[in-house]
């Protein structure tokens, strides 16, 4: 099973609005130095691992961090104001999308000979309102719900194989009048979302699963009761796809093949759960014992402290998830 570990070191980071390197920028040191004229860590070395966005606070812009796995180096991917809602797609796709206001951004990162982030660039706006962006697990597709006349719709974007667009985008017809919360893609099918709703007349939320394009939304939610979940996770060997959520700091597990509770070993205490690639682990905000702070579970193992203050739960924070998973 695999171990998630994050050391807290001194850090660098080099940052431009356009392009960012792992290569700290001169006179600022590198590796754990942290700032003090230590060696800079070798480009293609940097493997992101995970990601983040940091609130600036009172004249300050907010900064999407990447960081690799032992959290020696960091990256500024953006630097700006009002970022939220961060996803990330697999380490094959290898691209970011977030949102300020009324409009979702991409951008994409490369690690070939060099670390390098592309510039953000709009690719949906709408003026009357918007949610997040959640990638497919192909890294492939943006689903995100938007107001139509008022009311919640879910929108899908294709993205350009090579370019940072929607080649097309597709609304879904079927779910017009659910009154849609949240959206993730399922993370087992490309196909599929997986969404939480209160359908009329239904007297409480609940969780469905939908095929794209299908000329009926469902009836039955697969998860009664829910009034918001945290993450969807992937199949793993015998266990099922999972779904996270937290009600008052109590973590609670589902299974999306047949909706039922299922009780991994985790005592962590905290909000905002995203699993990693094989929905063995998940990165939260962990809020015991004074504090919030972001963190590391690997179920059955303790926590582990990663990044300290200046991460908000509310921000977006998300695992890049490994295409070949160990």
């Amino acid at each position: 099973m695999r171990r998630a570990k994050f050391l807290t070191t001194s850090i660098i980071a080099a940052c431009a609005l356009s392009v960012a390197s792992a290569a700290p920028p001169e006179g600022k040191g590198g590796g754990k130095g942290g700032g003090g004229g230590g060696d800079p860590e070798p480009p293609t070395a940097f493997e992101p691992e995970f990601g983040g966005i940091r609130i600036g606070g009172r004249n300050k812009s907010d900064q999407l961090v990447l960081t690799n796995r032992d959290n020696s180096i960091e990256v500024v991917a953006v630097d700006r104001k009002g970022m939220r809602g961060l996803d990330l797609s697999n380490d094959t796709a290898k691209r970011i999308t977030f949102w300020i206001g009324n409009s979702i951004y991409l951008q994409s990162w490369s690690n070939g000979a060099s670390f390098s982030v592309s510039e953000p660039k709009v690719i949906y706006t709408n003026n009357e309102g918007l949610g997040p962006a959640d990638f497919s697990p192909d890294g492939t597709k943006l689903a995100f719900l938007e107001k139509v006349g008022g009311q919640p719709a879910l929108r899908i974007c294709n993205l350009h194989s090579a370019e940072l667009r929607c080649e097309s985008t597709q609304p879904q017809p079927a779910l017009n009048g659910r009154d849609m919360k949240q959206v993730r893609f399922h993370p087992d099918d490309n196909n599929k979302v997986v969404f939480l709703a209160k359908p009329p007349p239904a007297l409480a939320e609940g969780v469905y699963v939908y095929t794209l394009g299908g000329a009926a939304a469902p009836e039955d939610p697969l998860i009664p009761g829910l009034v918001e979940f945290h993450d969807v996770g992937p199949a793993n060997g015998a266990n099922p796809p999972l779904l996270v959520e937290s009600r008052t700091g109590e973590t609670g597990f589902y299974s999306l093949t047949d909706g039922s509770k299922v009780f991994p070993t985790f005592d962590g205490f905290g909000f905002a759960h995203r699993f990693n690639c094989s929905s063995d682990a998940v990165l939260y905000i962990e809020t015991s014992g004074g504090g919030a702070y972001i963190a590391v579970q690997e179920f059955g193992g303790p926590t582990e402290r990663l990044l300290k203050k200046g991460w908000n739960v509310n921000a977006g924070h998300d695992w890049i998830r490994k295409t070949d998973c160990p």
